[in-house]
């Protein structure tokens, strides 16, 4: 098990950075990751991580071709909202006018989420030398409960998936959110078997 994790701790590692270069790039800011965490968990809890109580903005793709799983990038209301100012450097006229800042908050939070999350499984295919193809992401808001309730939806409750998650921040601008991929059994397994095949081919 202890392998397992560790293994999906270095993949999820270099695809955080992909990811995390990409928003880097796209507002000009630094970014800070913090080491990913690995963890099994149950669908019938959410991570303890994550303050399912709040309000949130999410980007998610579920996982068809290539690997199977989910992607998400999550943010809470509040970091949201930041994320959107700072990429457009809205102003105080423009955020009093909530049916602009709501049409362009959607907007940007969608090119955000698509970019980082597409960043992110490149390096993925990169790292497994596979092509994976992700649908377009789609975007929910709610509390953070409901997010993952409806991430989770189509599994019974009684299913175990692993979670990678890495939890980013810009701090100049105090924004901070999360990047996670969630794996069944079946896709932990073929990433082992395709790290082992990797590290073989390379002693040979």
């Amino acid at each position: 098990m202890q392998d397992k994790l560790e293994i999906l701790k270095e993949v999820g590692s270099i695809a955080a950075c992909h990811g995390s270069v990409a928003l880097s790039d796209f507002l000009g800011s630094k970014i800070v990751l913090t080491p990913p965490t690995t963890a099994v968990i149950s669908l019938k809890e959410i991570p303890s991580t994550i303050d399912i109580d709040k309000i949130g903005i999410t980007i998610f793709s579920r996982l068809n071709v290539g690997l199977k799983g989910e992607v998400t990038f999550i943010l809470d209301e509040d970091n949201a909202y930041r994320l959107i100012d700072l990429s457009y450097h809205i102003g105080e006229e423009v955020k009093k006018k909530l049916g602009i800042l709501t049409e362009m908050g959607v907007s940007i939070m969608k090119e955000v989420g698509n970019m980082v999350i597409g960043s992110y499984l490149t390096a993925l295919s990169l790292t497994l030398n596979r092509m994976i193809v992700p649908p377009l992401p789609t975007l929910i808001s709610g509390s953070l409960q409901y997010v993952f309730d409806f991430i989770f939806s189509p599994y019974t409750k009684e299913d175990h998936r692993y979670l990678i998650q890495t939890t980013f921040s810009v701090p100049e601008e105090n924004i901070n959110g999360y990047l996670c991929l969630i794996l069944p059994t079946e896709s932990v397994q073929d990433i082992q078997e395709t790290c082992q095949k990797i590290l073989d081919d390379m002693t040979k």
